[in-house]
């Protein structure tokens, strides 16, 4: 049997062009008798003090650059607890590394336009809680952190208080003028409007908010099995988060009391924002 393999992918399995014996990363060419690149790197201008035509910030046994684009490190430490070591916006793909122990998992969210994907990987699950991480694709401060949602298997059934299952989701509003961003239905799941699954903010046991919203903060503790988040620190999360879709703080009167409010204000703001959801465990 004559069995013929495609040897355009060379080195660190990028395509080889025969014509120039360049090798194509995506956002520029590697000469490798050279060892260098051709072009510069078109992140530089967000990392002045270095080279325009290093690699990986100099730093390749840390970090890697899959494709050139919005790529999130992730790593569990010693004491179970997720950190976001690294991050870098370019326009593409966005592309999250999990890194546990010497494991490290790559996640690729790719659908829908670019700036305009709200990106969720879920992390862990037991039955208490999904632990997850959330990213909008494009957004430079405040658009990375952790949610969490119920523990157990996904539903979309009414009235299941369960979490949402892994799909692609549109987004809206429940129907006012101010509100926070409502889950409306998915590729897969159909029209889950009803079960009334928004982002908000939740603290000090964020489980306790939850009967399948994502509760959202930039960080959180870890005390045995049991998930806290700083109020301080999920409230600033939600204010970041709508801002990076067009939402900002407003004020509510009611009954002689003047309440501040966090929101999008659907009256002005056209949301086409989709929602990918994705399992990592």
């Amino acid at each position: 049997m004559n069995i013929k393999f495609d040897t355009r992918y060379k080195f660190t399995a990028k395509e080889l062009d025969n014509e120039t014996s360049y090798t194509y990363f995506g956002a520029r060419y590697y000469d490798s008798e050279l060892s260098g690149w051709l072009s510069v790197d078109p992140m530089s201008d967000k990392y002045p003090s270095t080279s325009g035509y290093m690699y990986c910030l100099g730093n390749p046994v840390i970090l890697i650059d899959p494709s050139g684009l919005d790529t999130i490190d992730v790593n569990k430490n010693d004491k179970g607890i997720w950190t976001i070591t690294n991050k870098q916006i370019v326009e593409g793909n966005d592309v999250f590394r999990i890194n546990t122990g010497n494991e490290t998992k790559t996640y690729t969210f790719s659908d829908g336009e670019y700036g305009k994907r709200i990106n969720i990987l879920n992390l862990e699950n037991n039955e208490d809680y999904t632990l997850g991480i959330y990213h909008i694709s494009g957004a430079e401060e405040g658009g990375t952190g952790f949610v969490i949602t119920p523990g157990g298997e996904p539903s979309t059934e009414l009235g299941s208080n369960k979490r949402l299952p892994s799909d692609i989701y549109k987004l809206g509003h429940g129907g006012t003028k101010w509100d926070q961003v409502w889950v409306l239905s998915g590729e897969n799941s159909g029209n889950v409007s009803e079960r009334g699954i928004k982002f908000h903010f939740g603290y000090p046991n964020p489980t306790a908010w939850t009967t399948g919203c994502f509760v959202i903060s930039s960080g959180y503790t870890k005390e045995g099995d049991a998930i806290s988040f700083k109020k301080d620190e999920s409230r600033q999360a939600l204010i970041d988060f709508d801002t990076n879709l067009g939402g900002k703080t407003y004020n509510y009167n009611r009954s002689g009391y003047t309440y501040t409010f966090i929101g999008v204000n659907f009256d002005k703001q056209n949301l086409d924002h989709k929602l990918i959801l994705k399992d990592g465990f």
